[in-house]
C-alpha cells in the first residue's frame, strides 16, 4: 500500500494566503504604523526624504504584488483584465481628455476651492494637485471595473 502524499489543489490553497491577502494584511500593518508613529511627531516621519522613500517602497511592493499575483490567475482572469483595462482604461482616459479640453467651462459648473480644501489635509498647498490626480484615479478605476464586469457578465 502506497502513502498519499499529495493533496488536492483545492485543499493546499484552503490553507496557505494568497499573495494578495499577505499584500493586504502588510497594508494594514504598515497604516496602522504609520498612524500610530505620525501622532508622536517625529520629524524624522514628516521629512520630505522619508516621505519620498516610503512612497517609492510602496509603489515597488505593489508592483510586486500584482505580477506574482497576475501569474497566479488563470488564462481567463487574465484576459478579463486585459480587456477591461484597455476597453476601460481608454474609456476613462477618453473621459478624462473630454474634462481637459472642456477644462475652461469647468470652474461655472465645479467648486475647485471646495475640493481643494477637501484636500488639504493630506496634501497642504498640493490639494489641488491631489484633488486632479485622485479624481482621474477614480475615473480610471471606474470604467475599468465597469469593463471588467461587462466582461465577465458576457462570459455567462
Amino acid at each position: 500500500m502506497t502513502k498519499l502524499t499529495e493533496t488536492s489543489g483545492a485543499a493546499k490553497s484552503r490553507r496557505k494566503l494568497k499573495v494578495w491577502q499577505w499584500y493586504l494584511i502588510a497594508c494594514l500593518v504598515a497604516g496602522g504604523i504609520y498612524g500610530f508613529v505620525s501622532e508622536m511627531d517625529f520629524a524624522l516621519v514628516k521629512s520630505p526624504v522619508t516621505i519620498l522613500i516610503v512612497a517609492a517602497v510602496v509603489v515597488v511592493f505593489a508592483m510586486v504584488v500584482s505580477l506574482i499575483w497576475m501569474n497566479e490567475i488563470d488564462e481567463l482572469a487574465r484576459q478579463a483584465h486585459y480587456e477591461a483595462w484597455f476597453w476601460g482604461g481608454s474609456t476613462g482616459l477618453g473621459f478624462l481628455l473630454f474634462l481637459m479640453l472642456a477644462a475652461p467651462a469647468l470652474p461655472g459648473l465645479i467648486d475647485f476651492q471646495a475640493i481643494e480644501d477637501m484636500m488639504a489635509p493630506f496634501a497642504g498647498e498640493g490639494g489641488a494637485f491631489l484633488g486632479g490626480v485622485m479624481a482621474s484615479i477614480l475615473i480610471l478605476t471606474l470604467c475599468y471595473g465597469a469593463w471588467w464586469i461587462f466582461f465577465w457578465l458576457r462570459k455567462r
